[in-house]
Order: C-alpha cells, then structure tokens, then sequence
C-alpha cells in the first residue's frame, strides 16, 4: 500500500514539474512566409502586395526600372481602406524616399476593387531621362563626394549625381511594427527626417533612406579647381613674409639649404602621411623635370631674395611680379601651347601693364 501511494506521488510530482509538461502539452510554431512584392504569377507587368509596405517597395521597383506604366495587387487591409492606403503609398514614393524625389514628376493611379484583392493600376511621369537615372552613383556617406567630384573633373563630366545612403537600426518600443494608421505616420516622420541626413532614434524599425546631390557642370570641377589656387594664395602670403624676414647678413644660398633640406624632410613625410607606400619606386617614375624644378626653384627664391633685399615693399613687389608673371604666361600660353586668347583677355593684360605703371609711379 506503501509502494502505491509513493508511485501516485512520484507521478503527480512529475505531472506538476516542468519534466513531465510533455505529457500535458505539445510544441507548436507558426511560420509567416516573408513577403517581399514578387511578381504576380510570372506575369511580368503585375507586382504583388501583402502589406502597405510592400505596396511602397512594389511602386519603388517599377520606378527603378523607369517604368511607365504598372500594376499592383494589394492583399491586405479593407475595402474601405483601400483607397486610402492607394494615396498614402503613392505619396510616400514620390515625396518622402530618395529616388522617388528625383526622379519623378508624377504619378496617376486608378483603384479597382476585384475579388480577393485591390489592383492598383499606375503611371508615371519623369523629370529625369532613364540615361540620367543610369548614371547615378551610390555612396555610403559623404566623405566620398570629393573623391567623386575630382574624378568626375578629371573625366571632364558635365554633371555628376551621387545617391549618398544612411542607415540606423532601432528596435525600441515607441511605435508599432505594422501597418496601421499609426506606424505609416511614424514612419513617414522617419523617412522625412532621414533624407534630411540625420539619423534618428526610435520608430521601431531598420529604416534606409538617402539623399541625392547633384553637381552640374562647372559646379563638378569647381572644389578641384579652387582648393589649390586658394592653398598657394595661403602659403605664398607666408613665403613672401619669410622671404622678407630673411637676415641681410646671411648668405642666400646658405639660408636656401636649410629651406630645402626642410623641404625635402617635410616631403618625404607627406608622402608616407597621405598613405602611400614604396617611395623608392615613385622616385624611379621622375623624369628631368624634377631636376629641372629643382634648379628653378633656386633661382626664384634668390630672386625674390633679392628684391627685398633692394628696397621692395611687400604690398608691392609681389603684385609686380604677379601681373608681369601673368602677362608672361599668356604670352607663352598662345606662342607653345597654341592657346588662344580673346579679345577680352588681351584687354585684361593692357590693364594689367597700366597697374603696373600706376603702382611703380
């Protein structure tokens, strides 16, 4: 009798622990196949929709491929939504994600109620030619643009169009993950701040959305161009105080050493500090015009020593030797280089001779 009553006991024991829960319960799961806007039974013209997002990712696609026309089939929400969800998806392409922004000029739509689901049918009217949508580039951030913009110059382009990309991952808890009335509004906040460029915290969701910039021609090559006439402007303002500065005293081919053992030390290190690496192999890549630059570069620094060595003033001398350089310049521009030169610009060396004058009088 014992024995019985231990067994029931062991048993109602097991029945009551976590162990013996596979007796009372089974194991179940529910799988809910990933939807991601295929196209409807292989007809190639028709996408389909199981949500409003996928609605957004199936106008998005036929935008992608400039389509004209479309047709989408929506699977989900209500008769009386239908319409509703139509423009919101309609809207949110054309204004609130990058490609649609760009690209589009239009879109007409007509909603046609069919059993099971929602056709969408749309059209499309472009701003930009499909040979423009082809030559965008995708960047991930914008420290590629003057990489993007000097080449683009160097290639002579007339325009460049780069799609910079930002992305945030958020999985907190202040908005739903779905569909509904709330969760569009928050997403679309989402979409709007994002193209904006920043990247925001918090509408539960992984959200990927960019900005276009547009560079047409003489605005591509204009960083390229610039930078460096603004860094000798820079530095030459320095070279001219320095080279005043220079004891009378001193031998100027001794002080000028100095300098290019400087130079040559500061040079060395930049080429390292930029990246690059087998510097013996670069030095084999040099022709005469690195000796020939060597000895110039002697004699333009005896010389400018020598001009404030004989009394120039500063504000003076170097706008001397700039128009005279210039003037100099486009002569050998028009008689080596075959350049030509315009009416206009032979009026700016006439005006330039006469400053010279009026400075020196």
């Amino acid at each position: 009798m014992k024995k019985r009553i231990l067994l029931l006991a062991a048993a109602l024991c097991l029945l009551c622990s976590g162990c013996g829960g596979g007796l009372l319960e089974r194991e179940w799961s529910s799988v809910t196949p990933h939807s991601a806007g295929y196209w409807e039974n292989g007809d190639k013209d028709t996408l389909r929709a199981d949500s409003y997002q996928d609605a957004v990712n199936a106008i998005l696609m036929l935008v992608a491929n400039h389509a004209e026309r479309g047709v989408v089939r929506c699977y989900f929400g209500s008769d009386a939504e239908y319409a509703e969800l139509a423009a919101e998806a309609c809207n949110e392409v054309q204004q609130e994600t990058d490609l649609g922004a760009y690209l589009l000029d239009y879109i007409t739509y007509a909603g046609t109620d069919e059993r099971g689901f929602y056709e969408l049918s749309l059209s499309f009217g472009y701003r930009r030619t499909a040979e423009e949508q082809e030559s965008i580039i995708n960047a991930t951030s914008t420290e590629a643009i003057p990489d993007l913009l000097r080449a683009a110059a160097a290639e002579g382009a007339d325009r460049l169009v780069v799609r910079v990309s930002y992305f945030s991952t958020d999985r907190g808890a202040d908005g739903p993950r779905h569909a509904g009335g709330e969760g569009r509004r928050k997403r679309r906040r989402y979409a709007r701040r994002a193209v904006a460029g920043q990247l925001l915290p918090g509408h539960g969701r992984t959200g990927h959305r960019g900005n276009f910039a547009e560079i047409k021609e003489g605005e591509a090559a204009m960083w390229s161009m610039i930078w460096p006439i603004a860094l000798v402007v820079g530095v030459n303002v320095f070279y001219h105080i320095t080279t005043k500065s220079t004891p009378e005293g001193v031998n100027a081919f001794a002080s000028l050493t100095i300098t290019y053992l400087v130079g040559a030390a500061f040079s060395a290190a930049a080429f390292y500090l930029m990246g690059n690496r087998g510097f013996i192999g670069e030095l084999g890549k040099t022709n005469w015009t690195a000796w020939a630059l060597g000895a110039i570069i002697v004699g333009l620094e005896f010389g400018t020593i020598c001009v404030y060595r004989a009394g120039w003033k500063i504000s003076v001398a170097s706008l001397v030797m700039n128009i005279a350089l210039a003037c100099v310049l486009l002569a050998v521009g028009l008689l080596v280089y075959h350049e030509t030169v315009s009416l206009r610009q032979g009026l700016g060396v006439l005006v330039c001779l006469v400053g010279i004058y009026l400075v020196g009088a």
